[in-house]
């Protein structure tokens, strides 16, 4: 096998583990919350400072953490996913996880009082994973308590509403982008639910998983892309959470359609990928203003199949798009967000973007068991 990327997988852990993205030292929000084993969202270069603490990336985190764990026993890693995990804990409010902690003043604040399921769901996975490899009950009981919560909020159809306001003690879903309201990209809470329930065997879990998989399906057009937008239109990022839950899904229950959609949707990006640029929104054009973290997501889920023996022909464009991708690791060693909507550059480093890539590198240079991808998949 060619490993060429070692050195760059090297440097993106040595920023993760190294730089001030985990909060390793008493860290308080601004309003004085402890924030001890938490991740920050990204490390700004034009102020030298993390403008805030993420509950998402901390859930994230913990999985990428045991990730690299199971490749190398390195208990400095155990050791710092437990404190995601017991922060995460500390943090929880009522059911559910606010969605950001503040450390500076910024453009997000209005997101102290709103928590988003998807969110959520990534804190399941890194909470199941932990109790999975350390066996603790704490984490399995607050594993099933987060479960529960999925399968009592779950629509009728399979979907879950997207937003949770704390203050006022309401799901306010809007169509304001693809986040604010219930879409395929839930599918992702499926890898979480369907791992606690290899734990548990509680068909609860299982069931809402499948459920959440089905509805999914449903918002698949026949070339492959899943509808993000309430006017038809597909954001490749939550694209590319619709096929990650539902390849790790069809993985671990062997179902062989929630396979081929993945295989559909990763290669509908494929096909129209443009000058080694993968596309961040489809509406009746593609934008090609490069976001990292879905480039690090289609290589990721494209390398995968291709370990399966799908997209084989896809196999050069792989590796043209991976060195795409290292052109955007910083000398820090963390990988940059990319470019906004319209264009400009988002001067920072940013956390969940490296962990995507960095799984991805490690993915490309090492064979990985299918249960281990779909149990670790950040």
């Amino acid at each position: 096998m060619i490993r060429l990327f070692e050195k760059n997988i090297q440097q993106a852990k040595n920023w993760l583990l190294s730089s001030c993205i985990q909060n390793i030292e008493g860290i308080q929000d601004l309003d004085g919350t402890n924030l001890t084993g938490s991740f920050n969202c990204w490390f700004d270069l034009d102020n030298n400072s993390c403008p805030f603490a993420y509950s998402e990336i901390t859930g994230y985190a913990i999985t990428t953490l045991l990730f690299l764990h199971s490749l190398e026993e390195n208990e400095d890693l155990l050791k710092r996913a437990k404190a995601a995990a017991d922060c995460l804990i500390s943090l929880k409010k009522q059911e559910v996880f606010p969605s950001i902690f503040s450390l500076t003043h910024h453009n997000f604040k209005h997101r102290e009082e709103l928590t988003y399921t998807f969110d959520i769901g990534m804190i399941l996975n890194g909470l199941v994973n932990i109790s999975k490899t350390t066996k603790e009950e704490k984490y399995l009981q607050e594993s099933k308590k987060i479960a529960d919560f999925f399968v009592r909020i779950q629509k009728e159809n399979g979907s879950l509403p997207a937003i949770y306001n704390l203050i006022e003690d309401k799901f306010e879903d809007t169509n304001e982008t693809w986040s604010t309201h219930s879409g395929s990209y839930h599918a992702k809470n499926s890898i979480g639910l369907i791992h606690l329930y290899d734990i548990t065997k509680d068909q609860k879990y299982k069931n809402t998983a499948t459920k959440l998989c089905n509805y999914a399906l449903t918002q698949q057009k026949e070339n492959g892309r899943f509808i993000s937008h309430v006017e038809g239109g597909t954001n490749l990022h939550p694209h590319c959470y619709s096929a990650e839950g539902l390849l790790c899904t069809g993985i671990y229950l062997n179902k062989q359609d929630y396979i081929d959609s993945a295989v559909k949707a990763t290669e509908w990006i494929l096909k129209n990928e443009k000058d080694n640029k993968i596309p961040r929104i489809y509406t009746t054009t593609f934008n090609y203003n490069q976001r990292n973290d879905v480039l690090a997501q289609s290589l990721r889920l494209t390398i995968f199949l291709q370990k399966m023996g799908y997209l084989q022909e896809y196999k050069n464009k792989t590796i043209k798009l991976l060195k795409s991708l290292i052109e955007f690791q910083h000398e820090q060693g963390g990988f940059m967000f990319g470019l906004d909507t319209n264009g400009n550059k988002l001067n920072h480093i940013n956390t969940w973007t490296t962990m995507f890539a960095l799984q991805t590198l490690v993915l490309h240079n090492n064979d990985i068991k299918k249960e281990d991808f779909s149990r670790f998949l950040v």
